[in-house]
């Protein structure tokens, strides 16, 4: 008996879906850009129970004939490629020919199109294991595709779908990506009879407002428009003060296609480096535009990463391209004379431990210096966000020793979970203790000296407490005179009503409007400054869709970890001796007082006897 066997066609099918269709989101992506292959000038999207029921397609592209709807839903069809030089310059979105019959084998298919200059259109009825059906209908031109039913017949698949919130995302995402990449289009996105989007043929800097909710009313965003060779890089980067935790809100689309790479990502951080903190990522919509031979579509199977001719040169182009905006823009200082493109940054240290940035040509290895004002900003803003390469020459002093030795004892994150349990030595009602740099608090013990950063401490037993009220079911909230309105976006709403239950607990009573994507504060958690709101909400929404599968338990705590770290005072502010004793002995009462809810070490213990050796008493 043979063992080895051909797969019947319907099996081949379904383990194609298996690649291309993951979710109903990558239905809506394939149908997408099929109208787009089209020519279509506007695209309607409706769904229903998360695109599982219903996903229907409409545009105004140039339509089928009945020969062409009759192949259209066989394997390999495609109107895209014909031979394999198409394959090393593909122009057009779609071009495996595998959506439609993937589709066609794990739900119920129906596709109307209708050429412009024909008289009648016609319907394709498709079904699972059965021969398709074509009859003639009346309709307007272009192409309507009906998806319903997805996954019915492979019950293991639609099992293992998420929570139609979570699909919704998906789906909210996609759309999005959409409308960023082609504002010369325009898109109608209904979600169970709900406009979501209507969004008309406006330019980029209209699409980010209309969808992403960021206008530019403070020039928060920043052009950027560099051509080299063939290469174009153009779109908008954000002020350092758009930077967030996540990349949720970083956009990369290549030739009108969305793509992820986090090696070009890296490159636009790399132009923020001295601008924004290490932990936070900046805003940018960017297009990269070139010849279609110097890149690879053809490598994954949802088209969402390339691979490029030359890696290195799209890098530098798009990390140049940002620095030149941010340097016009003011954020970044002009270099002096005529420096070449190939400069590095290069960290020298003296003998005396005095660190030094200068600029360093990796062809020639001539040193560039450049001026230290940085014009344009308030004296508050440089204090934060200057770029300097110059350093501020200073000599080493004991307070920078006792800095160095702080950071050399940073614990890791072995370390962390063995110290976890370890309690702080018992401190007597009149210890001492002071302020260092506005920033840390030494304490004396008898054996040695405590340095704990202000700003954790703080945190950690913040987020305790709200943490207890939440377990006992006493938080206190406080209710704002004026409440405030945030305008969201689509998907940061989809992110508030699924966290509605959690903030409520937290303190937040919330109000959303009948229509619309604006929401109503009208009560936030005691701990929390007013001035704080909105930039706290939007990290619990930003942290909350990058891991949206985090258990109840799970959500509460990063919620009330943002909660705590907006509230906790901060690093720079100067503390009376009664503020700085309350936080110690706050921190003594908490149950791991190591590290922050974030994971960052709130202590050092320098032992006496380490000061002893190290300065020379036996």
């Amino acid at each position: 008996m043979n063992k080895i066997h051909i797969l019947p066609e319907f099996i081949a099918n379904q383990i194609a879906a298996g690649e291309v269709v993951q979710r109903p989101e990558s239905v809506i992506k394939e149908l997408v850009e099929n109208s787009m292959d089209a020519g279509a000038k506007t695209i309607a999207i409706f769904i229903a129970d998360a695109g599982k029921s219903l996903i229907h397609i409409v545009d105004d592209g140039m339509g089928m004939s009945r020969e062409d709807l009759e192949v259209a839903p066989l394997r390999h069809s495609t109107s895209k490629i014909k031979t394999t030089d198409d394959l090393a310059a593909i122009k057009t979105f779609g071009f495996r020919g595998e959506a439609l019959p993937s589709i066609s084998s794990v739900a119920l298919l129906e596709i109307r199109s209708k050429l412009h200059n024909a008289e009648q259109g016609w319907r394709l009825l498709s079904e699972p294991m059965k021969l398709p059906t074509i009859e003639q209908i009346q309709m307007d031109s272009g192409t309507q595709v009906f998806v319903r039913n997805l996954f019915y017949n492979v019950p293991a698949r639609r099992k293992f779908l998420k929570s139609n919130m979570t699909e919704q995302k998906y789906i909210y995402e996609t759309v999005q990506k959409f409308c960023l990449a082609h504002p010369n289009k325009r898109f109608i996105f209904y979600d169970n009879n709900s406009l979501v989007y209507d969004v008309k043929e406006e330019t980029l800097l209209g699409r980010i407002a209309n969808i992403l909710r960021i206008g530019d009313e403070e020039h928060s965003l920043i052009a950027v428009d560099m051509s080299i060779n063939d290469i174009r890089i153009s779109g908008y980067i954000g002020h350092p003060q758009l930077a967030k935790k996540t990349n949720a809100a970083q956009y990369f689309f290549l030739n009108g296609r969305h793509i992820n790479s986090k090696n070009l990502s890296y490159a636009v951080y790399s132009a923020y480096e001295q601008l924004i903190e290490r932990n936070l990522k900046p805003f940018f919509v960017l297009n990269i535009s070139l010849d279609y031979n110097q890149v690879d579509v053809n490598v994954h199977p949802q088209k969402s990463e390339v691979k490029f001719e030359d890696e290195k040169l799209i890098y530098s182009c798009v990390k140049n391209a940002a620095v030149e905006a941010l340097r016009l823009h003011n954020l970044l200082p002009e270099l002096v004379g005529d420096v070449p493109t190939s400069y590095e940054k290069v960290v020298t240290t003296d003998i005396a431990g005095v660190s030094e940035t200068l600029l360093v040509d990796k062809i020639t290895g001539e040193i560039y210096h450049t001026p230290q004002r940085v014009s344009g900003h308030s004296a508050e803003h440089n204090s934060i966000n200057t770029f300097h390469y110059r350093p501020q020459n200073h000599a080493p002093s004991a307070v920078a020793a006792i800095h160095k030795i702080y950071e050399s004892g940073m614990l890791g994150e072995e370390e962390v979970q063995k110290e976890e349990q370890i309690r702080l030595p018992e401190l007597d009602g009149e210890y001492n203790l002071w302020q260092f740099h506005n920033k840390y608090i030494f304490v004396e013990t008898a054996d040695g000296l405590l340095v704990i950063d202000q700003h954790n401490a703080h945190e950690r037993h913040l987020f305790e407490r709200l943490m207890e009220k939440i377990r006992t079911g006493n938080s206190v909230k406080q209710t704002l005179l004026f409440p405030l309105e945030l305008d969201l976006s689509s998907i940061q709403l989809l992110a508030v009503k699924e966290l509605w239950s959690e903030l409520d607990r937290m303190g937040f009573e919330l109000e959303t409007a009948s229509e619309g994507t604006t929401i109503t504060i009208l009560t936030l958690p005691q701990d929390l400054e007013i001035s704080q709101i909105e930039r706290s909400f939007a990290e619990i929404i930003d942290d909350y869709l990058q891991n949206e599968e985090l258990a109840g338990n799970s959500k509460q705590e990063r919620i009330a970890a943002t909660v705590a770290c907006k509230a906790a005072i901060k690093a720079g502010r100067k503390l009376s001796q009664e503020e700085m004793r309350i936080i110690v002995n706050d921190l003594l009462r908490c149950r791991m007082q190591h590290i922050c809810p974030h994971g960052r070490p709130i202590i050092y213990h320098s032992p006496l006897l380490e000061w002893d050796r190290r300065l020379g008493r036996r």
